[in-house]
């Protein structure tokens, strides 16, 4: 039987490829929702059924309308169905939409967006919208920041800073940080370009900097870490008065009640007294149609990040604003326009690596880069979980390598002072008091890591070396490769365990006094105080010099969903060859840091540790010592000058 041409006719899977081509192939930007879906979905009843419970159809749209990528490579596939992209593909075009409403709302406000009043966001979920978009752009490989872009996502974040933050902002008074906060400030850091910043007028720059300075150099009241950077040794065991036979145990299998929230309104001691108690960064987060366990961003990263970049914008203006004086034009920037652009003409603010190309702003096309600080978010959750698996670090080996150049900046003295007794930043700062004391630097770092693999290679060659040496003493010691130090020992065959160094005060970047380091072909050795024999770093070539496992093959070591390690699963492209004692061998104990460099202070050495929990390096600055890596101990014959954390 011949049956008329009709849509009710056609194959299932026929008429989702029907579709897909009707609804996104004539939009060549596929900038917005699948409007069009909608009419083809009136035709008639039987093609509305199909279309609309078709989850492969809107799957297929997600993955086309959104980058899907860096979710292959964080979520195991039990995360990914097409069930869960369907319903995702939903959630995100009503946010969006949402979102857009706002912005509009407050893009028509005018000259009269300081009256806008509160109740127009209506029934809008801030915390949802703002988890959403910045979710949205840590997956970014492009697409997603130009969907956030063209829902105004950028007006939507003006709205907020200014109903939420800059009228809600006590004169003279320091604010409480906040998930909602913390997001906002994050997101527009990510947003921001040149053209962004240069269509700001400087009352716009003014206000924003006075609000996010006191988290700039307020360190002693707002968190730069997941953890108190006094305590290395992560997950902390629980303290004996806190153990109980019940479920309510801080430990991994309690409810962490007794722990406190790290987003409330600390009630500080002393107005120059910092708040190390532990926290519970951990807060609920819709992803993916279920709830996951993350934690919010450490906001003054973002802080310190937007505020520097308007620096460095503001700095490298001052010539054209000069010359367009001079010509008797009118220098500043008003807003309505994109000020000239001039090179830069000073040293860089955001310190990238010398050799690369300068970028001042954060990158929203490529998402590989913030794979690392994804997996930190979402195990970084209790200070007495443990966040990885032995060995494993959130950064590829050679990240923190390389020559880096930037300015130490602070405020002026008596105002860095009036701040730490008790009088508050002013709310409003000038555009011409923004940078206040700076002074460039050029650090040149060394990436040093203890594995048990390395440390006895080394221990053998030294046994054959010294075993050389007793035969033949002078041809020897010309072609050895062991320090000094270790040759001038009669036996420096070390039989001792391979265990990362004991941990030192946080003041000595947790170093134990009197520890040396000397550098050697290929790595460190570090003598222990007292002890026989050393351990041997091997050195991190820089990440761009070599090729990351992690990042190069589309697969993260550790992705959400699987049930290999609480919320964690192994990498798939891991060879299943090596034995379990060959792993253990080549797993990272310990990482340090050395370096040098130079300030208008003179000369100084560097001396770090990284904390493995979170990724925290402690690093101390000495300017007691001479280039290169200083071998007197560690406590040195003056006390050091700084201790700087990244």
């Amino acid at each position: 039987m011949c049956f008329p041409p009709s849509l009710t006719n056609i194959p299932p899977e026929i008429l989702d490829e029907i579709a897909f081509h009707t609804v996104l192939i004539p939009k060549a930007s596929k900038l917005g929702p699948p409007c069009d879906l909608h009419s083809l979905l009136l035709t008639c009843k039987a093609v509305h059924e199909s279309l609309s419970t078709s989850c492969a159809l809107l799957a297929r749209i997600f993955r086309c309308q959104f980058d899907y990528a860096a979710l292959a490579r964080r979520f195991s596939p039990s995360w990914l169905t097409s069930n869960v992209l369907a319903d995702q593909l939903k959630t995100r075009w009503t946010i969006l939409k949402r979102i857009r409403s706002v912005g509009v709302s407050w893009e028509q406000q005018g000259d009269l967006k300081d009256s806008w009043p509160i109740d127009s966001w209506g029934k809008t979920n801030v915390t949802e919208d703002l988890w959403m978009a910045f979710l949205m752009l840590l997956e970014s490989d492009g697409k997603n920041v130009q969907q956030l872009r063209n829902a105004k996502m950028q007006s939507y974040l003006d709205a907020y800073v200014n109903v939420f933050l800059i009228r809600r902002a006590k004169q003279y008074d320091y604010q409480n940080e906040t998930v909602n906060s913390t997001l906002a400030i994050w997101i527009g850091y990510l947003l921001e370009d040149e053209a962004t910043i240069a269509k700001e007028s400087i009352s716009q720059v003014e206000t924003y900097t006075g609000l996010i300075r006191p988290f700039v150099f307020g360190a002693h009241r707002y968190d730069s870490y997941f953890a108190p950077w006094s305590i290395f040794e992560l997950p902390v065991t629980v303290p004996p008065e806190q153990q109980t036979n019940g479920s309510d145990s801080p430990g991994p299998s309690g409810n962490n009640h007794r722990l406190p929230n790290r987003y409330r309104d600390r009630q500080f001691r002393h107005y120059m007294a910092s708040d190390l108690d532990l926290q519970n960064n951990s807060q609920p987060v819709t992803c993916l149609s279920r709830q996951l366990l993350m934690c919010a961003p450490i906001m003054t990263l973002a802080a310190i990040n937007s505020y520097f970049t308007r620096v460095d914008y503001h700095f490298r203006m001052r010539p054209a604003m000069a010359a367009a004086a001079a010509a008797g034009h009118h220098p500043t920037n008003t807003g309505a326009g994109p000020a000239p652009a001039v090179m830069p003409s000073g040293p860089a603010v955001v310190a990238p690596r010398i050799g690369t190309d300068v970028n001042y702003y954060a990158t929203t096309d490529d998402s590989t880069i913030y794979d690392g600080d994804f997996r930190r978010l979402t195990s970084c959750l209790n200070p007495y979980i443990r966040s990885l698996p032995p060995g494993e670090s959130f950064y590829p080996p050679g990240t923190f390598a390389g020559v880096w150049e930037g300015r130490f900046t602070f405020l002026e003295f008596d105002q860095y002072r009036d701040m730490l007794v008790g009088y508050k930043l002013p709310p409003i700062v000038k555009v011409d008091e923004l940078l206040g004391g700076q002074q460039p630097q050029v650090w040149k770092v060394n990436e040093y890591h203890l594995t048990r693999a390395a440390t006895e290679a080394y221990r053998k060659r030294a046994e054959s070396e010294s075993t050389a040496m007793r035969s033949s003493p002078e041809a020897s010691s010309s072609s050895s490769r062991m320090s000094p130090l270790m040759r001038s020992r009669r036996s420096p065959v070390d039989t001792t365990a391979i265990e990362p160094l004991p941990i030192g005060h946080a003041l000595n970047a947790h170093l134990p006094v009197g520890c040396r380091f000397v550098e050697v072909p290929g790595g460190l050795e570090v003598h222990e105080a007292g002890k026989p024999g050393c351990l041997f770093y091997k050195q991190s070539s820089r990440l761009s010099e070599m090729s990351s496992p992690s990042m190069s093959n589309g697969s993260l070591n550790n992705g959400l969903g699987s049930e290999n390690h609480h919320n964690h699963n192994s990498n798939s492209n891991h060879s299943t060859t090596d034995s379990p004692e060959h792993e253990d061998d080549e797993r990272i104990l310990d990482t340090l840091i050395t370096g040098s460099g130079h300030s208008a202070w003179g000369p100084f050495t560097l001396r770090g540790r990284v904390r493995q929990w979170d990724g925290l390096v402690t690093v101390l600055k000495d300017y007691s010592g001479s280039d290169g890596i200083d071998p007197a101990d560690s406590s040195g014959a003056s006390p050091p000058q700084n201790v700087d954390f990244i």
